[in-house]
């Protein structure tokens, strides 16, 4: 009875188990493994369920996760610019625009920095908007009577134009946050003012006691398309969000016209106003 007693305690301290009582052990064990795995799965599959509805939430511009507020949006712009000098009636079809600068389309670039201060609900965004842009052209100035068999002279002579704008912006930015379309449709209406200076090597030109500096008044109307860059990389644009700030990011375009010509106010301003297509870049935070 005794030498059982101690080969049993032997078996029980290095480790060993009677048959029976392994086949007991093996039974638990596979148990707890296959209630191991159950768990597993469930929990895998709660985690991708999960992170799915979190994706579509968060393409859908929903407030899944807190999106910091949006009030501003800044856009780079370019275009191909054409001024409207030529087409002033008082010239009586006489083009001393075209002769002196040509017909080629000069470069602007600019800025516009607008202020969302309403949030229209299942519409978008509406508030107002400055913009100012810059464009210049150069060539040889003219004598006013033929000299030396030419009416070119070899002295160069420029137009410096900065055409701006205050306008009212409305960003339909709802087809993005509402439906998950990457598209912000927007419109913009309001004054344009372009500030203008002619030069050539001497300084500031002057015609007959006439400075060539001035002021040119209008109306600004444009009409655009954005896509949004976030669909792109959304972890990139959320990572935006939360250390910068930035909400979206589109590429735009937009179709402008710049009406330099008074709007009946002020007499025969220099037309440095512009219809064109404009491109670029527009942030929104």
């Amino acid at each position: 009875m005794l030498g059982h007693l101690r080969h049993a305690c032997l078996r029980a301290a290095f480790g060993f188990v009677d048959p029976v009582d392994r086949e007991t052990a093996l039974r638990g064990h596979r148990a707890r493994c296959l209630t191991c795995f159950a768990s597993s799965v469930a929990v895998a599959t709660f985690v991708a369920v999960d992170a799915g509805a979190q994706s579509r939430i968060d393409s859908l511009g929903s407030t899944a996760r807190k999106e910091s507020p949006q009030n501003f949006a800044l856009e780079i712009r370019g275009a191909p610019y054409w001024p409207q000098v030529d087409s002033d009636p008082a010239l009586n079809g006489a083009t001393p625009y075209g002769q002196v600068f040509g017909n080629s389309a000069l470069v602007s670039v600019g800025l516009e920095f607008d202020w969302q201060a309403l949030r229209i609900p299942h519409l978008g965004t509406l508030g107002p908007g400055i913009g100012i842009g810059y464009a210049n052209a150069s060539g040889k100035a003219l004598f006013t009577e033929e000299h030396n068999g030419t009416f070119v002279s070899g002295e160069t002579t420029s137009l410096l134009m900065l055409p701006g704008y205050v306008v009212a912006v409305l960003r339909a930015d709802a087809l993005w946050r509402d439906v998950g379309i990457p598209f912000e449709p927007y419109v913009k209406a309001g004054l344009g003012y372009g500030i203008w200076r002619a030069s050539n090597t001497l300084g500031t030109s002057s015609y007959n006691g006439v400075n060539g500096t001035g002021g040119s008044l209008g109306s600004f109307v444009a009409v655009g398309l954005g896509f949004n860059l976030n669909v792109l990389d959304r972890y990139t644009a959320i990572n935006f969000d939360d250390e910068m700030g930035i909400n979206a990011t589109y590429l735009f375009v937009e179709g402008t016209r710049e009406d330099l010509s008074g709007i009946g106010i002020q007499k025969d301003p220099l037309r440095i106003g512009s219809t064109n297509w404009t491109f670029g870049i527009n942030v929104e935070f």
